[in-house]
């Protein structure tokens, strides 16, 4: 985000340590902020779910289980 411009520049504290201008980030927020409340910054599909899954995707659980041995009792 900070290469493409979308988050305020980092610089250099000392030769091993970054900061960021306190009052860049702070508007930072407060238009990501606005920018949300206006409607204009699209959520990311959420994974959670297995209702938004395609049907017959395999989930994580699935392909754990279906490769875990088989022990008896």
């Amino acid at each position: 985000m900070e290469v493409r411009g979308e988050f305020p520049r980092r610089f250099y504290l000392t030769p091993r340590s970054v900061v960021w201008d306190l009052s860049e980030v702070e508007a930072w927020l407060r238009q990501c902020r606005a920018d949300s409340d206006a409607g204009r910054i699209r959520k990311a599909p959420s994974r959670c779910s297995p209702a938004q899954d395609a049907p017959g995707k395999r989930t994580l659980r699935s392909n754990l289980s279906a490769k875990l041995p088989v022990r008896p009792v």
